[in-house]
């Protein structure tokens, strides 16, 4: 998704593969996490913290 990638030994590793930007890696992220959520019925919870513009905020909410 626009340079974002899931790395290809390490499932829930994501890696900027081609110059990824913010929005493609928090894209693929959500994506992700849905279809995981819907083939498994679990819900990823993000390690990673998001830090905006104006401070940090909710990783979950951010991909969800």
């Amino acid at each position: 998704m626009g340079g974002a990638a899931v790395h290809r030994q390490q499932a829930l590793v994501l890696i900027n593969e081609d110059n990824a930007k913010s929005e493609d890696v928090v894209q693929l992220a959500h994506h992700v996490r849905q279809k995981v959520g819907e083939k498994f019925n679990v819900w990823l919870e993000p390690e990673v913290r998001f830090i905006g513009a104006s401070g940090e905020v909710s990783a979950v909410e951010t991909i969800s």
